[in-house]
């Protein structure tokens, strides 16, 4: 068993494509049983949500989907920090749910550009 957790904005509808292409690569290139997890914010669309979901199922593995968001008082404290930028912010944000998915063996964790 495999645990593979994708974390990713989709502002633009692009991620979601990108994410199926990861996915796709790493089903024809196991033979292990996978769960994906998927960690996003609220521009996931539901027709992307749909997709991620056939396309796992296709393939016979499963998928759970996790909506990050930061708490309003953090986010409203990164948000006013000068260094810390749109990919600062969403590594936070998805690193701060990694724990839950920690106690496995065998885990890819893959953040696509937040």
């Amino acid at each position: 068993m495999v645990e593979l957790a994708l974390a990713f904005r989709d502002q633009d509808g692009n991620y979601a494509e990108h994410a199926a292409v990861v996915l796709t690569s790493v089903f024809r290139n196991t033979d292990a049983q996978i769960t994906v997890h998927i960690l996003h914010d609220e521009t996931l669309t539901d027709l992307n949500r749909l997709r991620i979901t056939q396309l796992v199922m296709a393939h016979n593995h499963t998928v759970h989907f996790y909506p990050v968001f930061l708490p309003i008082d953090l986010a409203e404290l990164v948000d006013g920090a000068q260094s810390v930028t749109t990919w600062t912010r969403g590594a936070c944000t998805v690193c701060s749910c990694l724990l839950c998915l920690m106690s496995t063996k065998s885990f890819i964790w893959i953040v696509m550009c937040w």
